[in-house]
């Protein structure tokens, strides 16, 4: 209980947050989305595992310079086509059904 005698809400673990967040930003490239920039809380193992996401999905990921508390790792499409490209016309229409979805109402 905190101070005033309220009860706080469970937390989840952070990895395992960070673990549906990394799947999720592989996924989205692997149905064309071109490119999905993720900004985390620095925790250990964070690139290894974002590299292991992206590695099963067959997607690129680039981490961009390490700040003293957040990391920014960016998801794409391979150069070798490893993922499905928004050129490809499979990608486009997963890449519209996306935008119709994610399209505020």
């Amino acid at each position: 209980m905190s101070e005033r005698g309220t009860r706080r809400a469970p937390q989840k673990s952070g990895n395992s947050l960070h673990e549906a967040t990394l799947r999720l930003a592989a996924a989205l490239v692997q149905d064309g989305a071109p490119v999905v920039k993720l900004v985390l809380p620095r925790t250990p193992g964070l690139v290894t595992r974002a590299r292991s996401a992206a590695k099963a999905a067959g997607v690129a990921m680039h981490v961009d310079p390490i700040r003293a508390n957040t990391v920014t790792l960016r998801f794409s499409v391979r150069a070798d086509g490893g993922a499905v490209s928004a050129d490809m016309p499979e990608g486009r229409a997963r890449l519209r059904w996306l935008t119709r979805f994610l399209r505020p109402k």
